[in-house]
């Protein structure tokens, strides 16, 4: 396998574990911290993860200090922290055998191996704790998942050498759920020398297909790989010509299609981002995704959605220039306990950054006054800043239709009354002193 990491990952999601995270009597103290070694080798006999052990002088520490100090980091030069710098806990709950950590947005940046690495460091350090025996991970803004936000224990992970001699490792794959919405996770494990590039390994078990009965595949008919190349955080994939012919005919389904293939590659280590080529071609409109530019990876493409932890599902309406319509954009959104779901859902409307080749017709920097129901309308008073497209005839519909669809596809809300800074005689060609319904004819399928 041609990276370093390949030669030496010592982490695999199996059952198993045994002799890492040894149970504590009645003490949280001493406890072993687990870093990344530095002074790996190929063939060495040195381990991915090295344990530290640490004296907390406080048998009664907090669980919170005992994460805020680990995050701190190792003194020793050969010990690495696997977490990004400036990490911080915002919060730690502890109910039962179960930790919930919040976390600072900062852990957003961990993908791939990196992610797997840092989760296996905190679920193997703490849960040494007793009474803990499982691990939940989130950040402030929700955007950190691991395993779907899946709890975690010591016996998920494995450590072990490689060393370059076989071994079993995991492969991330992402297909599309029953409903064509979400992508679900589909692992598989694996004997790390059945292939040499686990790049075109990942595509081509994505073009085989799923093995789970619940999922279905995602890529166009007769899509051949010709090759996966990772070169500065990008690997690039060149298909076959049926990529393009055979390309899929809705916006769900070229959203899943591309998303399968980036999700996917962007679990391995080093691979932030995914470039499309045919034929050695680099592409442009596929349907209304630009495929142009390098794809980075979107968490919210990633189902199932937790409705146990404040999670729903909602439809982003972007506007696209190719067709001159809005494009719907499936999202898995959170709420906190405080807002609304359509609190939530014009938040995330607002702040979107949607996939290349789509673009949010709200002006930056725009922000919801208030925002409130009654009798199946919602009532939105916005900024002063969503006035830079007055009198602009074109944004002001796509504006004015993207947040009314958006709004119109939660369950409650049949209309929206719009108002900006309280007043609805801002725009020229939207009458906004009237709630407005959703038109199907102003989206594309």
């Amino acid at each position: 396998m041609r990276r370093f990491a390949a030669l030496f990952l010592s982490l695999v999601m199996l059952l198993g574990f045994a002799g890492c995270s040894t149970k504590g009597d009645t003490r949280i103290n001493p406890i072993t911290f687990y870093y990344k070694n530095t002074d790996l080798r190929y063939n060495s006999e040195a381990k991915v993860l090295y344990g530290r052990d640490v004296d907390l002088e406080n048998d009664q520490i907090p669980i919170s200090e005992v994460v805020s100090l680990y995050l701190e980091g190792p003194d020793e030069t050969f010990l690495e922290s696997p977490f990004p710098p400036n990490a911080r806990l915002e919060q730690a709950v502890w109910t039962g055998d179960l930790l919930k950590l919040t976390l600072s947005d900062e852990f957003n940046s961990l993908t791939g191996m990196d992610r797997t690495l840092a989760m296996a460091c905190l679920t193997l350090t703490l849960t040494q704790v007793k009474g803990i025996d499982r691990i939940q991970v989130f950040t402030s803004n929700g955007g950190f998942s691991y395993r779907n936000n899946q709890p975690m224990s010591a016996s998920d992970f494995v450590l072990e050498d490689l060393g370059g001699s076989g071994g079993e490792t995991v492969i991330n794959l992402y297909f599309s759920d029953e409903t064509g919405t979400f992508l679900l996770l589909d692992s598989r494990s694996v004997n790390s020398l059945e292939y040499e590039d686990e790049a075109s390994y990942v595509v081509q078990m994505l073009l085989e297909g799923p093995k789970k009965e619940n999922l279905k595949p995602v890529l166009p008919d007769g899509t051949i790989l010709h090759s996966a190349q990772i070169s500065n955080g990008v690997c690039t994939v060149d298909f076959s010509g049926a990529f393009l012919e055979n390309r899929p005919d809705s916006a769900a389904a070229e959203h899943l299609a591309i998303y399968a293939v980036v999700n996917s590659l962007t679990e391995l280590p080093h691979v932030n981002a995914v470039r499309f080529t045919v034929e050695g071609q680099r592409l442009g409109q596929y349907l209304y995704l630009n495929l142009s530019e390098p794809i980075a990876r979107d968490e919210t493409a990633i189902g199932p959605v937790r409705v146990g932890l404040n999670e729903f599902q909602a439809t982003l309406y972007a506007s696209s220039n190719a067709v001159g319509r809005l494009v719907g954009v499936p999202a898995r959104l959170r709420r906190a306990a405080s807002q609304t779901m359509a609190d939530a859902v014009l938040s995330s409307l607002l702040q979107w950054m949607p996939p290349p080749g789509l673009e949010n017709p709200i002006p930056a920097g725009t922000t919801a006054r208030s925002v409130s129901e009654r009798d199946g309308v919602c009532y939105v008073d916005l900024s002063s800043e969503f006035l830079e497209i007055a009198g602009k005839e074109g944004q002001e519909s796509s504006a004015v239709q993207s947040l009314v669809s958006t709004l119109c596809r939660l369950p409650t809300i049949r209309r929206v009354r719009l108002t900006v800074e309280g007043r609805d005689d801002v725009l020229e060609s939207i009458d906004l002193s009237e709630p407005i319904a959703s038109q199907y004819r102003w989206s594309v399928n």
